[in-house]
């Protein structure tokens, strides 16, 4: 299946394949247990109503990351607002933050 993502561009996505950093943890509680998977959409569209609602921050120094994975078997700290958690296994495309999506997401 394939999943979308937003995350700084001076992070390297290589490190979404790494099972190692398959670990999401809620910004607001370092001590709350991490949950296995990536942190992703399933859709642009769900990407712009999760930013829209639950995360915080995106702009020109951002990209957009496809990826192929697998659900993972924890649920996403944002499940409520559409966030899933999966185990990438490749990296389909990156690509900047357009200003249109920017849009989007602050309209």
């Amino acid at each position: 299946m394939t999943f979308f993502r937003i995350q700084p561009a001076d992070r390297d996505t290589a490190l979404l394949l790494d099972e190692d950093n398959w670990q999401s943890r809620n910004w607001n509680d370092e001590w709350a247990p991490a949950r296995h998977g990536v942190s992703v959409c399933g859709s642009i569209d769900g990407l712009v109503e999760y930013f829209r609602t639950a995360a915080g921050w995106v702009d020109e120094a951002c990209v957009v990351v496809e990826l192929d994975g697998y659900h993972s078997d924890d649920t996403d700290e944002d499940a409520h607002a559409g966030a899933l958690l999966v185990c990438p296994t490749r990296i389909v495309s990156v690509t900047p933050v357009s200003a249109e999506l920017i849009d989007r997401i602050y309209a």
